[in-house]
């Protein structure tokens, strides 16, 4: 349904029709991301860490009912600090795969 339009600009726009417009997605999706920050300022309270997925790792990947997280990197490059962050603190979850170009 549309939960997205309970956000006033949203609304707004939605009643100009432009519910295809750039404009209109553009909104949705910021309206996603302050939804989905706040719920993540939540579990932050409650002691979690919390990581945008693009700031992680490459991809997720899924073997034998466990979750990896995925960084692709070249012979010599190095993690990034966040990247480092996560390895650290689940380092038998976390794969670097090492590829020349």
């Amino acid at each position: 349904t549309n939960s997205y339009l309970k956000h006033p600009d949203l609304k707004a726009l939605h009643a100009r029709s432009l519910t295809h417009s750039s404009e209109i997605q553009r909104a949705r999706r910021y309206a996603q991301l302050e939804y989905e920050e706040g719920i993540a300022n939540e579990l932050r309270a409650k002691g979690w860490m919390i990581f945008s997925p693009t700031v992680v790792c490459d991809r997720v990947g899924v073997k034998d009912d466990r979750v990896f997280f995925l960084e692709f990197k070249r012979t010599g490059q190095i993690l990034r600090p966040s990247q480092q962050l996560t390895h650290d603190l689940v380092p038998r979850r976390y794969k670097i795969i090492y590829k020349d170009s």
